[in-house]
Parts: structure tokens; sequence; C-alpha cells
């Protein structure tokens, strides 16, 4: 199903507007208070409709102009002064010339927008900014949070941001304000925030109130909570054990209650391990045990948002020895060289692509190109070129193709075809190029991120 997005936008109050005149042909003079606003916010100015900063960097000819897409509404105006005046900080202490990067902060101009409305305690904006204290990346997530703060402040404390979160516990006790945004709130971050302020001033009923979400229905609550309990300050093995074991909870308690041990280093017994079906995930097509331990070893904990639970026990559960990639290439050299084929080359998979870095080396011989995997004795190839006095042909060459793989084969290795390679690995979540989903054995084997 294609999902359209739709935004959004209102320009500023204009004459027209207080009169009740509508229309959308002709361009409106802004009210007596929104020329006065902006006349007062020197570098502000309107360019088609929406607000614009400019400003001047050292050294620069000319002065750099921005368009922040939103229209000059009093609020908005005084965002971008205060937005403005930030970046006027910034190259005041000259950061661009030590950090190139600042730049694109500036003009990543929405999320500042947001901070800059935050500061004036603008009610609209709280969400959004709790939305981005929990966003993938770490450079909006310090921008929200400091935000956050300056919001608080602006709101006068805690119960401030309470009133405009959940105006209807106005006059409750604030714990159980936060408490009844956990349990009501709709907004995976809202509850996310509130359970986190929540520990942050009850730190006593810490434990209670963590169980209580494990094996809730938002994967990011039952994880938090999960991890939170894994590094508890104090043993909590015995009643995890207990959530464990008990056949009468959810199914989905007792996964994440064992996750939380395994991730504690504390090992459940067998038993607690028989009683649960399916303990690991099942794939739904064959794979070799010894490729899929090493995925699950290489990527079962390194996951991202709702992968299976059941990864996290699996990864902790594997006891699998550090595969010595350099000792087999050494050995796999040996055995081509012996067959007749000349390596040339050795690259990792970032000199490669010229950029990043992965799981396997691309080695290139005299007959041709194979990807040598550094977690797991597995190779793959998709062009064995094989050499003759007139040509070379590509994917044709069944003499270099059947000697390779007999030597992978007599060292113990695997050689993996697409038959294999192009399966999907259900429900287990690895970052690859900015998606965070499942991923095929071909991407997990011999990944590469640049």
């Amino acid at each position: 199903m294609t999902v359209i997005n739709f935004f959004f936008t209102r320009h500023g109050e204009t004459q027209w507007n207080k009169i009740g005149k509508f229309q959308g042909q002709l361009d409106s003079p802004l009210t007596e208070k929104e020329q006065k606003a902006l006349k007062a916010a020197r570098g502000v100015t309107v360019h088609c409709g929406n607000l614009r900063l400019q400003f001047k960097i050292p050294d620069k000819p000319k002065p750099i102009r921005r368009s922040l897409g939103y229209s000059p509404s009093v609020d908005n105006i005084k965002a971008a002064v205060t937005t403005l005046s930030n970046i006027k900080v910034d190259i005041a202490n000259r950061l661009y010339e030590n950090d190139p990067d600042i730049l694109d902060s500036w003009w990543d101009a929405e999320k500042h927008l947001l901070a800059a409305k935050a500061r004036l305690g603008v009610d609209s904006v709280l969400r959004p900014l709790i939305d981005m204290c929990y966003d993938e990346w770490e450079s909006p997530r310090m921008l929200a949070t400091d935000a956050l703060a300056k919001f608080s402040e602006a709101k006068g404390g805690l119960n401030g941001v309470l009133n405009v979160l959940a105006p209807f516990s106005q006059g409750e006790m604030v714990a159980d304000r936060l408490k009844g945004l956990m349990a009501l709130e709709k907004s995976s971050e809202v509850k996310r925030w509130a359970m986190d302020t929540f520990l942050q001033l009850k730190p006593a009923e810490a434990f209670e109130t963590l169980v209580a979400f494990l094996g809730n229905s938002d994967w990011h609550l039952s994880h938090k909570a999960c991890c939170l309990l894994s590094d508890f300050h104090t043993d909590v093995s015995e009643p995890l054990t207990l959530l464990t074991s008990d056949a009468s909870n959810e199914r989905g308690v007792r996964l994440w209650a064992m996750a939380s041990l395994l991730l504690g280093s504390n090992n459940p017994s067998g038993s607690l391990i028989k009683d649960l079906d399916e303990i690991f995930v099942p794939w739904g097509f064959e794979c070799p045990e010894m490729v899929r331990d090493a995925i699950i070893a290489e990527h079962g904990l390194h996951y991202e948002s709702f992968t299976d639970v059941r990864y996290i026990i699996e990864a902790a559960l594997t006891k699998r020895e550090v595969f010595d990639s350099e000792r087999f290439r050494e050995k796999l050299t040996e055995r081509l060289s012996k067959a007749g084929i000349t390596i040339r080359q050795i690259r990792d998979c970032g000199t490669y692509h010229g950029s990043g870095g992965g799981t396997f080396d691309v080695v290139d011989t005299d007959k041709g190109q194979f990807f040598a995997c550094t977690i797991g004795p597995f190779i793959t190839a998709s062009d064995i070129i094989e050499h003759t006095t007139d040509s070379v042909s590509v994917n044709n060459s069944p003499s270099a193709m059947s000697q390779l793989k007999n030597i992978i084969t007599s060292l113990g290795g695997l050689w993996l075809d697409n038959d294999l390679l192009d399966h999907e690995v259900p429900n287990l979540n690895i970052y690859f190029f900015g998606d965070r989903e499942a991923l095929t054995v071909r991407d997990l084997i011999f990944y590469w991120q640049d």
C-alpha cells in the first residue's frame, strides 16, 4: 500500500483575516503586530510567504540566506530570532572552522525552530520535542533533551509540562500523573518519556514499574524495561526467574524476563528453556547451523526496533568460538596456489567499496573474483572468470568454480549459493543504509555499511 504524507502550513494573520475576508488569489498585508515583530527582528525577513534568516560568515563575500519554511506568525518570528541568535554565537566562536558539520546543523531549520519555540514555552512543540528525544540519531536527541529542559523551565517545572500533556489529571500527584500517562497515552515516545521521568522521580519503585512493562504490546517499552532490569542496581535474578518459570504468565512476559536474565549474565536453567516452545525464531527455510550461528553471533545483539525478543535470547545462549579469518585465509591461499589459482589481491569490503566496512573480503584471482566472509568459513561469488587464449567468459567457468568449491569444503567451509543467500531472515531488523529492517542471508553474512 502506498503511503502519502500531507504537510499543512498556515500563514501569519493578515488584515483580511481580521475582517473575515477569505480568498486565495491575492496577498493581503500582514497585520500591524506581525509587521512590528518583523521590523524588530533583525536578520529575519519574509520571502515567498515564509520566514528567512540572513547572516554573514567572516571571509565569505556574500551573506547566507536560509528559508525556515514557516509563516510569519508572532511565535514563529520570535523562534526565528532565537535560532538566528544561536547561529551567530556559533559564528562568533568560529565553530565552523573546526567543525564543518556545524553548517549542516544550521540547515536543519525545522528541529532548531522546535527547540527555539520550546524555550518560549509554546505548547504545540512539546509532543514533537518528546518524539525527537527518542530519535534514532544522536544529534537531534541531544538538541531535544536540552530544549525539553528549557521548556520545563518556561512552564515552571514538571507539573507545567504535565498540564500540557495530560490536562485531565491536574490536581493529582506528579507520580500518579506519570503513571496515568504510561497506562493511557497512545504515543510510544510519550510513554517512554513518562517512564524515564517516573524512574528518576521514584527510583524505589523502579523494579515493580519495569516488570509491569515486560511483554507490553509496545516493543519499545518492553525492550527498555528488559535492558534496565538486566543492569539493575540490585540482584533481581530470582524474581526474574520466577517470572520466566511461571507458566501462567503470558508468553511475551516470560520471554522478555528471560532476555533480561541472559543480558544480565544470569543463565536460566535448561528446564526453563525447554518449557518455552519455539525459543528460537523459525526461519521457514533450510539454513546450515553454522551459518545461522554466525548471523546470530554477529547481529543478534546489534538489532534495531521491533526485532523479535527471541533473537536476544538466542544470541545470549549461542556459544561459538571466534572465527579466525586470517588463519582460514592463509589456508585458503595455500590450497588455491596448489590448485594453480593465483591470488592477485585481497581487499576488505570497505576498501573495495571506497568507504565503510563490513564482514567480508573481496579476493581477486587470475580465475575471477569471490567474496570471503570474515565471521565464518563462507565463500560466494557472482563472477568466477576463466581466462582463455581468446576471450574471458563470465559466470561460465565450471572448472574454476568446481575447484574453489572443493577447496572450501576440504577446509571445513561452505560455498553459499543464491538459493540460500536470497532468503530473508524474518524479524531480525538490522541497520542497513538508513533502513532498519529484516535483511537477506546475503546481506547479513556479506554485510557492508558505508
